[in-house]
């Protein structure tokens, strides 16, 4: 892969056409399979959908409707295969033992320079389409409380938080003219975490701890995820969310190597990495129509998928 010799490891996720010698399985084939076992000259594939095993409850809602435009038939959807298809379960550890995504140069990145230089031009931009932040809003107003104090950490021109929500929010992030365009910000702070992961906050400032859309540039992302958990109050939370769009430059190798629901595991491993973190949980939008406002709507008719990880610090 770019150049690169991908060695299995326990818990990863590749795909089935990697394997030779199964009848019916072709080079082509991008089914996922999962490494649950390695020995010197041998490993174990589970072939298994990531969700087999385990007893789910499905609650179902109509939040929305598009009606027909044409009096033509049309396809019958399996809703239930296609919401529990591509990928949901993968970001549970198997066996309950944690994933290694410990390669050597996971962390590199095309672009190694100094992060300031490539964002010294400001970028006045959302990095999401107008529905996903909508969805990601939904569930940030969950989450924040009036008189919160909230660090909006790799902050940009959007929060995506909902306009009534009555906190406290200091921005950290590497332009002061994006974060001074961002409405949700009451003071900003610039700050690089990958010259220096130490977030300049005292133990204990804040409530509430979002990152969005930015934790797949971060070099040293298990120091950086220790200082949020520092910062925090105890029984506060940190909120961890991504989707499937950013700088290709300044993006680790890892996480351009994972499927989307291995980047949310990658995610929750770094909440469980101590004895810190308390009630995490994942959440996903995907398969939105595009708004048709978007300047992508004539050529994706999905919205930008949302994935989102939430702990809590104990207290």
């Amino acid at each position: 892969m770019r150049g690169r010799t991908i060695a299995p490891r326990f818990g990863r996720f590749y795909p089935l056409g990697l394997l030779s010698g199964i009848p019916g399985v072709f080079r082509a084939n991008a089914t996922p399979f999962r490494v649950t076992g390695i020995e010197k000259a041998a490993l174990t594939a589970d072939w298994n959908h990531p969700l087999a095993g385990r007893n789910l409850t499905l609650g179902i809602e109509i939040l929305d409707a598009a009606p027909k435009d044409t009096d033509t038939g049309g396809r019958v959807t399996d809703w239930t295969e296609f919401l529990l298809s591509g990928g949901p379960g993968m970001q549970a550890r198997s066996q309950g033992e944690p994933t290694d995504f410990t390669e050597p140069d996971a962390l590199q990145r095309d672009d190694p320079d100094d992060d300031a230089q490539f964002y010294a031009e400001p970028r006045l931009v959302g990095h999401i389409d107008r529905q996903a932040s909508a969805c990601l809003g939904e569930e940030y107003a969950r989450l924040v409380k009036p008189g919160h104090e909230v660090l909006d950490l790799m902050s940009s021109v959007e929060s995506h938080l909902p306009d009534t929500h009555g906190s406290n929010v200091t921005g950290l992030g590497l332009n002061a003219q994006e974060m001074a365009q961002n409405p949700a910000l009451n003071r900003h702070v610039v700050h690089d975490l990958n010259t220096n992961p130490t977030i300049p906050f005292a133990d204990s400032s804040f409530d509430l701890l979002l990152c969005s859309m930015s934790v797949e540039y971060l070099t040293r992302p298990r120091e950086v995820v220790g200082e949020m958990i520092r910062v925090l109050r105890p029984g506060g939370l940190v909120a961890i969310s991504f989707s499937n769009r950013w700088f290709p430059p300044k993006t680790t190798y890892l996480w351009t190597d994972l499927h989307p629901f291995e980047r949310l595991g990658l995610v929750a491993d770094y909440l469980l990495q101590g004895p810190q973190c308390t009630a995490l949980q994942t959440v996903t939008y995907r398969n939105w129509w595009r708004p048709p406002e978007d300047r992508y709507s004539g050529t994706l008719t999905q919205a930008d998928p949302i994935f989102l990880a939430t702990a809590r610090k104990p207290g």
